[in-house]
């Protein structure tokens, strides 16, 4: 099948599955559809189905574990969930338009417990959610600092969300190693 004779929902589908993303395909290509009537009641959902399952994934596994590595040279689980609370952090930032407020130290794991790490989640999560709730049809289609260039913000939250989704799908290695069942898919989005 040649590129010019696949729909855009197709396009989407296939460069989600093809990066391990297969739990926000759907949503993915609905918003990328959506685009750009929709934006502001599709964002805020994919946002919190993305939310809920990663903070689903990080309560399932034990404090105990949270040092756990499948390899030496693999992140832990823990660091791991800050990297995810990181990315969040420093790019809805961006999204929101606001500088961040944490430093990439905030998020190394030495000595934090499992709640510092919740908590990190959770305040990366909240910028998130606050910044994609807020978002007009207008300011969704701005662009941001992103990489070298610049990206509209719709499009930098879903990157933020695939981003998720490929690091929370790696944990899934994890908790199946130390005989943890990995928090079932279950999605508002289409509720």
């Amino acid at each position: 099948m040649k590129p010019s004779n696949i729909t855009r929902r197709e396009f989407v589908e296939a460069a989600m599955l093809g990066a391990g993303c297969l739990t926000l395909a759907e949503s993915t290509a609905a918003v990328v559809a959506a685009a750009p009537a929709d934006l502001t009641s599709i964002l805020p959902r994919v946002w919190t189905a993305n939310k809920d399952m990663t903070l689903a994934f990080a309560q399932a596994m034990p404090e105990e574990h949270d040092g756990f590595k499948p390899a030496p040279e693999v992140r832990s689980f823990a660091e791991q969930m800050l990297h995810i609370a990181q990315a969040n952090h420093f790019l809805m930032s961006r999204v929101k338009g606001e500088k961040p407020t944490l430093s990439q130290d905030d998020f190394k794991a030495d000595g934090k417990s499992k709640a510092d790490v919740i908590k990190l989640l959770e305040q990366g999560f909240e910028l998130g959610t606050s910044a994609v709730s807020a978002m007009t049809e207008e300011q969704a289609k701005e662009d941001v600092p992103f990489g070298q260039g610049k990206m509209p913000k719709w499009r930098v939250t879903l990157f933020v969300c695939d981003h998720t989704t490929h690091h929370r799908g790696q944990t899934v290695i994890y908790l199946r190693m130390k005989g943890i069942t990995p928090p079932q898919y279950q999605s508002g989005f289409f509720a």
